[in-house]
């Protein structure tokens, strides 16, 4: 019985809901709601009948777990793609503001070190007095 007529169902079903209008929806969010996958399920009663009802909730279920953990795969390569994707952008961007720039990388790259360094030298100064400020502070405190 469960090779002659519930896998068949089985396999129908999976062609369903693959088939199915919202199919790429539940593909971006990652899962596919159970009552949708019994109403594919209903109709199916009548092309396979006489199975008992743990076998069609069995399908169901069955269905439900392949499709969920396909799509988990699915959606971590997606993360994987996203991701390198990003990075590419940012190396494309550094491309293109070399050659909008009309300056070498080496040349970009001692600018950008000037800069934080000229960053670096005014926070210093900045947290000095703050920091003789603080010694002063605590020098009270113990006086």
């Amino acid at each position: 019985l469960m090779a002659e007529r519930n896998t068949p169902l089985i396999c129908e079903l999976i062609k369903r809901v693959s088939q199915h209008s919202d199919f790429g929806i539940w593909q971006r969010r990652g899962s596919i709601p159970k009552k949708a996958v019994m109403d594919l399920c209903t109709p199916l009663r009548e092309i396979y009948p006489g199975q008992p009802g743990r076998f069609y909730a069995s399908a169901i279920l069955m269905v439900l777990y392949t499709y969920e953990s396909w799509l988990a795969i699915q959606q971590n390569l997606r993360r994987r793609i996203d991701g390198k994707q990003r990075w590419l952008d940012v190396v494309k961007s550094d491309r293109e503001s070399i050659e909008l720039s009309g300056s070498s990388l080496d040349v970009i790259k001692r600018r950008a070190q000037d800069i934080l360094s000229e960053l670096n030298t005014e926070q210093s100064t900045q947290s000095a007095p703050n920091a003789n400020l603080q010694i002063w502070e605590n020098m009270s405190i113990v006086y």
